[in-house]
């Protein structure tokens, strides 16, 4: 299981890498993009979702207060590439500080991009996870080898994992046809779900898409709030 989880990792990495060094650019995101984003989204959802991204603006601003807001974005990714990786509780506690920030501005927000299992359990060497929303229902059914099944089904229980059926996923696929990154995003993260920190900054970093991009701001806050909320 480790083997194959590093090889879809570096798989990924490669790919997402690949992808913005070849269309990466300074193009924004058009008016009429963003427009059905929003509308796709829900527009009380996209309300909160700006919001969200004029608050993580402004803590960047404020952490570097010397430069404009592209560059202090080039600098949070180059902060995100040099962070620790955190311990299963330190994530757990930046992932309730990163919830109460997002639940000040929208109640509907979260479960449209993140989703918690409703129940783990392991048999037989296998951790299975019921996941349940308002829409539908399903199970997924991963094997372990590992002998602290405690430890693993606490994290498994508590973490939160990307919601590939949720809204916020849904608007990226809405403008797909018209938004390359738009494109690349739904389809890297309907496949691989949750993506490293570190792997989304140093893709960023070596790219050349205009980091204060309406959808690239957003991508990069989805991806690496948590770890920036954890070091504040």
């Amino acid at each position: 299981m480790l083997l194959i989880g590093k090889l879809i990792r570096n798989y990924f990495s490669k790919f997402l890498l690949v992808f913005l060094v070849l269309v990466g650019c300074k193009e924004k995101t058009t008016e009429t993009e963003i427009n059905k984003f929003e509308k796709e989204l829900g527009l009380e959802i996209a309300d909160g979702l700006t919001k969200v991204v004029v608050h993580f603006d402004n803590l960047l601003l404020n952490k570097y207060p010397d430069v404009a807001l592209e560059k202090a974005y080039e600098k949070h990714l180059k902060f995100i590439m040099e962070a620790e990786v955190l311990s299963i509780n330190e994530w757990l506690q930046a992932q309730f500080r990163k919830d109460s920030i997002f639940n000040l501005y929208s109640n509907n927000l979260i479960e449209e991009i993140w989703i918690q299992p409703d129940s783990v359990w392991v048999t037989d060497s296998k951790l299975y996870k019921l996941y349940r929303s308002k829409s539908n229902a399903s199970k997924r059914e991963i094997r372990v080898r590992i002998k602290n099944y405690d430890s693993l089904v606490y994290f498994e229980q508590n973490v939160e994992t990307f919601n590939i059926r949720g809204k916020y996923l849904g608007a990226f696929q809405k403008i797909a046809e018209s938004n390359e990154i738009a494109e690349w995003y739904y389809d890297m993260k309907y496949h691989a779900g949750s993506v490293s920190p570190h792997i989304t900054a140093q893709s960023f970093l070596n790219s050349r898409v205009a980091l204060d991009d309406y959808l690239i701001k957003r991508i990069i806050l989805i991806e690496t709030f948590t770890k920036f909320i954890s070091q504040e």
